[in-house]
């Protein structure tokens, strides 16, 4: 280099070309520019890799000092750029000021001022600036990848109607609804001259979009994933893979409106502390397949009104201890099958008012112990059939005051022996029979009889 070519120098300089290498093997952002009036579309005369790396001016807002800063990259091979040598005619010590759009035709590889790879420009011909930024915006890779991606008609939570709840709602409360995400066709209105767009060389887009009435702001993904504000203020995030949100400290969400959520696979809630829900309004639940519930310990509820429950097939309580039902008011219990009722212990039941038993069929009363009935008022059986008391062992009646049987019909007695004491009213006739296989056949009675007396009848031996 010259000495007296230097930055201050009046030989300043300029220059536009082609960048041919981006690799910059100090990965400080360098690229490698054939330079017009500098150098010949000749590779065999100056290659590439003896063309000089040329460094790349950032913007103001990047610190480009100590790791803090913007990359240097973004340049690609095939690049316009316009810059100057700070070494001025010597040509060795480039810098890039920016590149220059254009529309681009399609070079040859092999020579220079092209892409030594081929590859680029993609849409020959085409103009340089992004899609995204001319009219042609419908027919943007992001756009149309957007439009595609639009979800349409995402069912809604339905509330159902409970049959044994009294529907104290219109008809289309319990309706199936739905919801659908933004049409960009409508909200995606953007004037070249107002839309700042960027599309990077792996197809990655952020546009910034200043269009009167359509004013928008967009960082999409080349995988589809994309998040676009619109002039409304409507949000769209919208990720084509997994998601995944990490708050270290508190996470505080307020939605002034209604909050759809619809997930069509598999929901799961996992709190490791406390679990508080709050419904001021009314709460539904509508559940297609079964309910699992398991509490570690105790379950308390509170009602202030009436509480339903409708089961079309089988009920089962189990209560591992002692189980207490208090009600204040009446019981109606209704039982369409049989009722099997097992205490293991001891049964007691008291009715403080009237108690009634009634059996449209057979009523049966049994117990392998001692059977007691006791009333401190007047005890009364009757039935409107014949009626049958059978004591396999004895059977002992004690009467404080006075009994009175009336028999329309006959009665008879018969037994090995009949001891009737005090005083017998009988009106009609009184037969007494006695039948023994040994021993003397016995029947007395002691006191007066009224009425009709009764003959003796002749001891009939054993046979």
């Amino acid at each position: 280099m010259n000495a007296q070519d230097n930055f201050i120098s009046k030989h300043f300089a300029w220059f536009t070309g082609v960048v041919e290498d981006i690799f910059d093997p100090l990965q400080m952002g360098r690229v490698r520019v054939r330079c017009f009036g500098y150098h010949t579309a000749d590779k065999a005369q100056i290659p590439t890799e003896d063309l000089p790396w040329a460094m790349v001016m950032m913007p103001v807002t990047s610190a480009s000092m100590s790791g803090i800063g913007q990359s240097a990259t973004g340049i690609l091979q095939g690049s316009w750029v316009i810059g100057f040598f700070r070494d001025g005619p010597s040509a060795q010590d480039p810098i890039v000021l920016g590149t220059i759009p254009s529309q681009t035709p399609k070079g040859d590889s092999e020579k220079g001022f092209s892409d030594p790879a081929g590859k680029h420009p993609i849409n020959p011909d085409e103009k340089d600036i992004p899609r995204e930024a001319r009219a042609e915006y419908e027919q943007s890779s992001a756009y149309v990848t957007r439009k595609g991606l639009r979800v349409t008609r995402v069912e809604k939570a339905v509330p159902p109607k409970v049959s044994s709840v009294a529907v104290d709602e219109p008809d289309s409360y319990y309706q199936r609804s739905d919801w659908s995400t933004l049409d960009i066709s409508q909200t995606t209105k953007p004037d070249y001259t107002f839309n700042n767009a960027i599309h990077t060389q792996g197809g990655h887009v952020k546009e910034i979009d200043d269009t009167n009435e359509s004013k928008r702001m967009l960082d999409q993904h080349s995988s589809g994933t994309y998040v676009e504000v619109v002039n409304s203020g409507d949000r769209t995030v919208y990720v084509v893979g997994n998601n995944y949100t990490v708050v270290l400290g508190s996470d505080n969400i307020y939605i002034n409106g209604s909050c759809n959520l619809t997930v069509a696979g598999d929901f799961r809630h996992l709190v490791k502390g406390n679990y508080h829900l709050e419904v001021e309004g009314n709460k539904t639940e509508y559940i297609k397949g079964s309910r699992q519930s398991k509490i570690g310990q105790s379950e308390q509820s509170e009602i202030g009104k009436d509480l339903a429950t409708n089961v079309t097939s089988n009920l089962i309580f189990r209560a591992g201890a002692n189980a207490t039902i208090t009600i204040d008011g009446s019981k109606a219990q209704t039982i369409g099958g049989n009722c099997d009722l097992t205490v293991a212990g001891d049964n007691g039941l008291v009715v403080v008012g009237k108690h009634q038993e009634f059996s449209a069929g057979h009523h049966e009363t049994s117990s392998a112990g001692h059977l007691y009935l006791s009333s401190k008022e007047n005890l009364e059986f009757e039935t409107l059939a014949a009626s049958a008391i059978k004591a396999d062992g004895s059977q002992t009646i004690t009467i404080g005051g006075t009994q009175n049987m009336t028999i329309s019909g006959n009665q008879t007695i018969q037994a090995s022996t009949t001891n009737i004491q005090n005083n017998v009213n009988v009106t009609g006739t009184l037969t007494a029979t006695t039948q023994v296989t040994a021993g003397t056949p016995s029947v007395s009675l002691t006191t007066h009889t009224h009425g009709t007396p009764p003959s003796t009848p002749s001891p009939t031996k054993p046979s």
